[in-house]
């Protein structure tokens, strides 16, 4: 017959509320981090956001990049940061109240979460290869680049 450790879960990757403290210390690490990013690369996303992707490509001043690449990596760049944000800030709100299961579901924010900045500097990356294409064929077609600074 097995035994199981003291604390330990008969769900592989569960954890027990005595590995709590170091969860929410982890969650709010990652908390941190999310919120330097958006920081750092929120206004960039916001600017990138209001841009007329549609006019651009019609005109074909995208550089032979996919209009839809292009929103889709904002869209899903700007969404991954604002749940991010607000799903850790919520796990970590709930430590302040009796939860049975509060190890386990910040376990789960964790893994969730934990590529995330890695993600967005892929995405701030790609974003900032793509604008360099844009706007060399803007400057082609003789008109002003995107002034978007992006720091990844």
């Amino acid at each position: 017959m097995a035994t199981e450790e003291p604390g330990a879960s008969a769900h592989p990757g569960t954890r027990s509320p005595q590995h709590l403290p170091a969860l929410l210390a982890q969650a709010g690490d990652l908390l941190h981090e999310l919120q330097a990013l958006q920081q750092g690369f929120g206004t960039a996303l916001e600017q990138l956001a209001a841009v007329d992707w549609g006019t651009l490509a019609r005109q074909g001043k995208l550089a032979g990049i996919a209009k839809f690449s292009i929103e889709r990596t904002i869209v899903d760049a700007r969404n991954v940061l604002a749940n991010g944000q607000q799903d850790l800030t919520d796990i970590l709100r709930l430590a302040q109240e009796p939860v049975d299961d509060l190890a386990e579901r910040v376990g789960a924010m964790i893994r969730l979460y934990t590529d995330t900045p890695t993600d967005i500097r892929h995405r701030c990356q790609r974003l900032s290869v793509w604008l360099v294409k844009i706007n060399q064929a803007l400057e082609q077609h003789g008109e002003p680049p995107l002034l978007v600074h992006l720091e990844c």
